[in-house]
């Protein structure tokens, strides 16, 4: 089962990239399958097979640290995207708290920042040669 979900996350991930032909195309680079409809990806929560998006500009940023007693804290954790009629309470619950963590992206400049640096010595000198 683990390789046949591998194998189709990785088939919709190449024909979704390409533009091929296909009723179950996403918008972004995929993150992960919920399911057999939906799909969470840099785009946002998609439901192919109906057209639908929600854009992962919708998902709120995380709610302030504790303890503020703010409303900002309230509207976070009761801001979701609005449920399609045609979802069920219980699986929509389940799609927005498998997307949260990945939204909204954050593509700063802190990003972009290398987590290494130049040595400041030669490996001689490091000791690392004899």
């Amino acid at each position: 089962m683990a390789l046949r979900n591998l194998q189709r996350s990785l088939d919709i991930a190449i024909r979704s990239r390409r533009k091929d032909d296909g009723d179950f195309l996403i918008h972004g680079a995929l993150f992960e399958l919920v399911g057999e409809e939906w799909a969470i990806s840099e785009a946002g929560l998609e439901c192919p097979t109906r057209g639908y998006l929600v854009s992962e500009t919708d998902f709120m940023d995380e709610p302030p640290p504790l303890p503020l007693p703010s409303p900002n804290r309230a509207a976070y954790e009761q801001c979701q995207p609005q449920r399609p009629d045609w979802v069920e309470g219980g699986l929509w619950q389940i799609l927005v708290a498998r997307a949260k963590p990945h939204f909204p992206i954050r593509r700063g400049p802190v990003a972009m920042i290398p987590r290494w640096a130049p040595l400041t010595k030669t490996p001689r000198e490091l000791g690392l040669l004899s």
